[in-house]
């Protein structure tokens, strides 16, 4: 979770309360990263152009391109990220 002007972490140590939703946000962010990944192996993003041109944002960056490119879900019933298809308008 990053403050949306600076781009620093966002943090709250004084706020336990607070923290405690940061953390699990965090967390929530780890995991649909981990699953962005592998899902761009599998569908071949690791080729993409965007990839191999210097200068471009996600010059060989793929988790950033990965969590651009594809649409992650939360489940209703069980709170889980799920993979919800490519983000074709991008």
């Amino acid at each position: 979770m990053e403050c949306p002007k600076c781009k620093t972490v966002v943090s709250a140590p004084h706020c336990p309360q607070l923290n405690v939703e940061i953390e699990a946000a965090l967390e929530l962010k780890k995991n649909v990263e981990e699953k962005a990944i592998l899902r761009a192996e599998h569908e071949g993003l690791q080729k993409a152009d965007r990839l191999q041109i210097e200068g471009d944002r996600f010059f060989n960056d793929l988790p950033a391109y990965a969590m651009f490119k594809l649409a992650y879900y939360i489940c209703f019933k069980c709170q889980k990220p799920y993979y919800g298809g490519m983000k074709d308008c991008i």
